[in-house]
């Protein structure tokens, strides 16, 4: 009985550690003379196999530096163009994807996504005060996260079942279903609350409205119009063969799990100079065919105010008399990209753990870089 009761102890112990893990913040706390200094100070933190920076001034590499290791092992050490998991920058790809359709007249943003995707996909998303407002919700709302939708990313169970069974491979009908049991924050247009679960309708929406599965759509789209020939679909495209640096929760590491838990609110495996290309290619306009349809990619939801800080139509937008001077995206596994538009300075973070601040990463090296003016100071909060 006392062995049992020991046994059981250890168990809960152990999975109190656990959470722990994936919960608690990491950083470094050091000098910072030199990038070199700063990347070998987060390489050294236990969980965190590597960390990686390149930036780009005026499209010319002026920093491309690693240190670590590609995994915790120890075995093979990180270069700087070593491809990684890029988590949530993967919605910046969603979001050009259906801006692109909608450039051409084949969706309008503005036109709920029910007629394209249907009741039963929408039924029970949004629910308040008893009243179903799935048919309400349209593209515009998912792409600035207005939709109404509670984040997924914050149910425990969710993430438990995702940590524990590697190899599940996740149906976009099974993550709706997950989406369906979290609070909603809200009705459609009704305030601005950060949703996975609405990239993921975005992504169903690519596909009924160009009629091929989303990947393929993103590839036409964006990755190979773009060139990002490092840049693959993490469950349709990428083998696994070939070694990324590994990705951190706490301890767990994920590299090994099925990737289809992402679908389209990320889910791609690519490089720091691809993500570097793609910021580029928003600094010199070349993501869409169209100035005004870059100019939506760049602004908040019509009537939101262009504040310091707002969510644009993907990315976060830091703005400066309505003149966008950072646009980026973080990722989950401790990923960041930062583009400057007026400096035409792109920037790329991988930290491979989930733990990692990015933006506390960023503070300490962006005065260390040569060619480019440092802008803003606090790290940008989710609106």
């Amino acid at each position: 009985m006392l062995a049992s009761g020991v046994a059981v102890l250890a168990a809960v112990g152990l999975v109190a550690m656990a959470y722990w893990s994936t919960v608690r913040s990491v950083s470094w706390q050091g000098p910072v003379a030199s990038i070199d200094q700063v990347l070998q100070g987060w390489a050294s933190i236990d969980g965190v196999p590597g960390a990686l920076l390149h930036v780009e001034v005026a499209g010319q590499a002026v920093v491309r530096e690693a240190a670590g290791w590609m995994s915790n092992d120890g075995q093979r050490p990180l270069q700087p163009d070593a491809r990684f998991h890029i988590a949530s920058i993967g919605k910046l790809f969603a979001a050009a994807t259906v801006l692109r359709l909608s450039e051409r007249g084949l969706l309008d943003l503005d036109d709920p996504v029910v007629e394209w995707l249907g009741e039963d996909r929408l039924s029970g998303l949004v629910v308040v005060d008893g009243v179903d407002h799935g048919d309400r919700i349209t593209a515009r709302q998912l792409l600035t996260h207005r939709a109404g939708l509670g984040n997924t990313d914050d149910h425990i169970a969710f993430q438990a079942r995702v940590l524990l069974d590697a190899n599940r491979r996740w149906r976009v009908a099974e993550l709706l279903d997950v989406a369906r049991r979290v609070r909603p924050a809200g009705r459609p247009g009704e305030r601005t609350a950060y949703a996975s679960s609405g990239y993921w309708l975005l992504g169903l929406l690519v596909e009924a409205v160009a009629g091929q599965p989303y990947h393929e759509v993103v590839r036409r789209e964006v990755i190979d119009r773009l060139g990002l020939v490092d840049t693959f679909e993490a469950s349709q495209e990428w083998s696994g063969e070939e070694a990324t640096m590994h990705h951190h929760v706490g301890w767990f590491d994920l590299t090994d799990h099925h990737p289809s838990f992402e679908f389209a609110d990320g889910g791609f495996v690519s490089s720091a100079p691809n993500l570097a290309r793609f910021g580029r290619a928003v600094v010199e306009g070349r993501l869409f065919d169209r100035p005004d349809t870059l100019d939506v990619f760049l602004s908040p939801a019509p009537g939101e105010a262009r504040d310091s800080l707002f969510q644009a139509h993907g990315p976060l937008v830091v703005s400066d008399d309505d003149r966008p001077t950072t646009v980026l995206h973080q990722g989950f596994w401790g990923t960041a990209l930062i583009i400057e538009p007026e400096i035409e300075r792109v920037s790329v973070i991988a930290l491979g753990q989930a733990n990692a601040s990015t933006w506390q990463f960023w503070r300490q090296v962006r005065d260390l870089i040569p060619g480019g003016i440092p802008r803003g100071e606090e790290e940008p909060a989710r609106p």
